[in-house]
């Protein structure tokens, strides 16, 4: 019986340093695709309750100001979050390291 080796299939060749540059490249894309996903989804989030709270203020002005602020504030948030991922983008195609959306390569020095 032989035992074969585990391949990680997020993180081909882990253990080959001629990898590092483009594993890093990943990582880094990786994590800027994930937080902004959590962004998008909280300020999705504060939009849904921002409107909840605008319907249940019951004609309070304190809560429906509250409310429309909460709005607002969370339209402001979802024109932060495109323009953050734009100018990832914008930066990535700059600096000649886009092959995709979310696709880091490091360029090779040597």
């Amino acid at each position: 019986m032989a035992i074969t080796p585990v391949q990680n299939p997020i993180i081909p060749n882990f253990n080959n340093p001629e990898n590092a540059p483009s594993l890093l490249g990943k990582l880094i894309s990786g994590l800027i695709g994930f937080i902004l996903t959590i962004a998008t989804i909280w300020t999705f989030i504060q939009l849904i309750i921002g409107g909840l709270s605008w319907i249940t203020s019951g004609g309070d002005k304190g809560a429906l100001q509250a409310a429309r602020d909460k709005i607002i504030n969370a339209i402001i948030g979802l024109f932060i979050v495109v323009a953050a991922w734009a100018i990832f983008l914008l930066l990535l195609s700059f600096f000649g390291m886009s092959s995709g959306t979310f696709n880091l390569v490091f360029p090779k020095i040597f």
